[in-house]
This record gives C-alpha cells, structure tokens and sequence, in this order.
C-alpha cells in the first residue's frame, strides 16, 4: 500500500487525506503514531486541491503561532525584566 510507504520514510507525522465517497478501510491508522490527523474531504472537485492546501497551511500556521507565542510567555515567566 502506497500510505505505508509514505509512512516509512517521512520524519514527521502525516496527514492522511481521504477522497471518494465510498467506504474505505483506515483501521491501520487509528493505532499509528506516524498518522497526525485523519482528513476526509469527499469529492472535491476542481477547486478542492487549493481548498485543501489553505486549510491545512492554515492549520500549521494557527500552531505555529500557538507555539511561539507559547514559548514567548514561558521566556518573559522565567526572565521577567525582557
């Protein structure tokens, strides 16, 4: 299966998109830590690759910022005078 060879090599958790509106089978995923996130977006018609792309970017910016911001309050909690 082509997810498991992706699996094999990437360094960093996946996001796994499902297209199609028949039943699939994704019980390897449910007990995978490689598997980040599952995505069902149906059929998504000629826009949806776009579609896709902005709401995951989306997504990793909102935690990018999550995270810095984050760090940002950790750094000013333990060196008050920055």
């Amino acid at each position: 299966m082509i997810t498991h060879r992706f699996l094999s090599v990437s360094r960093r958790p996946l996001i796994l998109v499902l297209t199609g509106g028949g039943p699939l089978d994704v019980s390897f995923s449910k007990e995978d830590p490689r598997i980040a996130s599952i995505l069902w977006v149906g059929y998504p018609g000629e826009g949806g690759g776009k579609a896709l792309t902005q709401v995951v970017l989306e997504i990793i910016i909102q935690v990018s910022i999550e995270l810095i911001m984050a760090f940002h309050l950790t750094i000013q909690r333990c060196i008050p005078w920055l």
